[in-house]
């Protein structure tokens, strides 16, 4: 999702949220963080690929971009609460 908002060129911000980890919380597993650590260099090379030209885009079309930018580029964030 990250990788389609910058393709689209809208802003990209973040809001910061304390974390508590307790003992007994569940984790993920060796197994499934190396399918999802795969899975993100994949999204890399596939929208440098596009960048390229040599693949085809990660959005389709420009009502997504409508959508999603509203037509303006945002550099900044409402304040948070």
């Amino acid at each position: 999702m990250t990788t389609q908002v910058h393709w689209l060129g809208a802003a990209i911000g973040e809001v910061t949220y304390p974390a508590k980890y307790m003992r007994g919380a569940p984790s993920i597993n060796f197994r499934r963080s190396i399918r999802y650590g795969f899975g993100c260099l994949g999204t890399g090379v596939r929208y440098r690929l596009a960048r390229w030209r040599l693949a085809s885009p990660l959005v389709r079309g420009t009502r997504e971009k409508e959508l999603l930018c509203r037509g303006r580029r945002s550099t900044s964030l409402p304040d948070a609460p």
